[in-house]
Order: C-alpha cells, then structure tokens, then sequence
C-alpha cells in the first residue's frame, strides 16, 4: 500500500565515505548500515600509534554473512593505510582494539579492483514529496533545542535516509537544488516495524 503511493522520484547523494577523520571507537555500528549498489572493499586510515591494532569488517556480500580483520596497525607515525581483502555490499559493523587511545580514522569504500576511491554518486530512489514549508525544533547533539527552524518541504520514502543526507528532487525530468534532511521521523505499523518515514528538507542550494 505504501509503495503505490511513492509515485515520484528523487535522488540521494551516496558518499564512499563510512566514518570521516574522527577518532576511532572500540565499535562503530553503522546506522542505517552502509550500503553501495555495486560490491566494494573498505580502506580503513588511522592516525598511526605506537601499539598494533585489529580492525573487523562485518556486514554482507550478495545477501550472505561478511566479515574480514585487518592486523596489525602500525608504526608510531604518520597514517596508516589498510585495505580489506574481500568485498561488501553492504556494511554493518566496524570493530576495533584500540583501547584507551585516541586517535583519528577514517574508512572508505573503494573500487575491488583499483583500490581507488569509489566516486560520489546519486541514486534514483521512489517517494512522495511535498514543497510545503513546516517548522521543527532544531536538534543539537542529539538533543532537541529550543530554536524553532523552517523546512522547505517534506518527503516520503521507505529508504533508510538519515538527518543530514543530500537529496536533490526530480522535476518534470530535471533536478532540483539540493536540500538537506533536517528531520527524521519513522512511521511503524501495529507490530513495531517500520513502513515508511517523513523527511523533512532544508534548502541548501547548488
């Protein structure tokens, strides 16, 4: 039912970048998971230090259980690159050993065969929007602020789509100006599982 009413199409911007020059946690879970349409190897950089660390790689290729650690990090200086040997399609979970330390990563999809880094591109996905302004509180860390905001549309989809992914909307053919989602809000069915969410979207331009 859901589907039938998504009668229109957008795109949404999808970067290679997993986790971006942050300092690394003992486990980063992927929230919605990380996903491309083709299959992809992961480059993990880390902020060299002095004690060797292991890095686990979990998700899936081709609907099947993946997983692939990286041993060994190292030396105590400059970056440290380390590329997966198997490939994903989608990744779920990083898992780390790094104890204590704090020190800065960043993981990347890349091309299997290259090593090089898969470009930016947009995806076509289904939806419902809406060029109807709304107001929204604005949320800081996580938290609800008490600054009152404007959307410049709202949107409807069943993709996974998060609060600040790029989206550009398809007119007549052609595209919009970029906009941001500012706010997520997941609709669910009687049992709890999601059917849908409510982008709301901010005008960013370009």
């Amino acid at each position: 039912m859901v589907a039938g009413y998504l009668n229109q199409i957008a795109k949404y911007e999808a970067s290679p970048v997993l986790y971006g020059w942050a300092p690394v946690l003992a486990t980063l879970t992927l929230s919605p998971p990380f996903s491309m349409e083709d299959p992809f190897k992961v480059k993990f950089e880390i902020d060299s230090g002095g004690t060797p660390l292991n890095v686990t790689i979990t998700g899936t290729l081709d609907g099947e259980p993946q997983s692939d650690t990286l041993e060994g990090f190292g030396p105590p200086w400059g970056t440290t690159v380390m590329t997966t040997s198997k490939q994903f399609d989608t990744v779920t979970e990083i898992t780390t050993d790094i104890g204590e330390n704090e020190l800065n990563c960043r993981v990347v999809a890349v091309d299997p065969t290259t090593g090089e880094e898969i470009s930016i591109e947009w995806v076509e996905f289904p939806c419902r929007w809406e060029a109807k302004r709304s107001t929204y509180l604005k949320v800081v860390e996580g938290e609800y602020s008490q600054q009152i905001m404007q959307a410049e549309g709202r949107l409807f989809c069943t993709e996974p789509l998060e609060f600040g992914a790029q989206i550009k909307l398809v007119i007549n053919g052609e595209d919009s100006p970029i906009y941001e989602v500012v706010k997520v809000d997941p609709k669910t069915g009687l049992d709890g599982e999601e059917l849908y969410r409510v982008l709301l979207l901010g005008g960013v331009g370009a």
